[in-house]
């Protein structure tokens, strides 16, 4: 099992992987298009959706409100729930040129509103310091 390196972004080899890494929007879009072609799950809130073009913009209050990522929906439409709910979308990363951003291509999603981001995230760091712990 590949182990998250210090900087809290899994950067190994992704031949060997038969599972989504998980990752906050600030890390994907700070990865930028050394991201491209990762299989991840991140969770964000809906700030926009737009069903015609079957594209939701998210962000994460929590992480960072100004981070914000594109989602591509047209494996999942529709959004039931819509815009301002809080998803965790799972998919790939793939760099879109002709905008010049890192876009996360959906294959599924889940409607996690209610879940406590806070401690999601305290869970999720815990567990890195764990696992970087047993390859230190």
């Amino acid at each position: 099992m590949a182990r998250p390196s210090s900087s809290a972004a899994c950067i190994n080899d992704q031949s060997d992987k038969s599972y989504s890494e998980i990752f906050r929007i600030s890390e994907i879009v700070n990865g930028g298009k050394e991201m491209n072609g990762r299989d991840v799950k991140t969770i964000g809130r809906v700030q926009l959706y737009d069903a015609m073009t079957s594209q939701a913009t998210i962000c994460c209050a929590e992480d960072n409100p100004n981070c914000q990522l594109v989602v591509s929906t047209e494996f999942i439409e529709p959004l039931i729930s819509g815009s301002k709910a809080t998803y965790q979308f799972i998919g790939e990363l793939e760099w879109q040129p002709h905008n010049n951003l890192l876009a996360l291509k959906a294959r599924t999603c889940r409607d996690v509103s209610k879940l406590d981001i806070t401690r999601y995230y305290q869970g999720l760091d815990s567990m890195r310091q764990f696992l970087n712990s047993k390859t230190g």
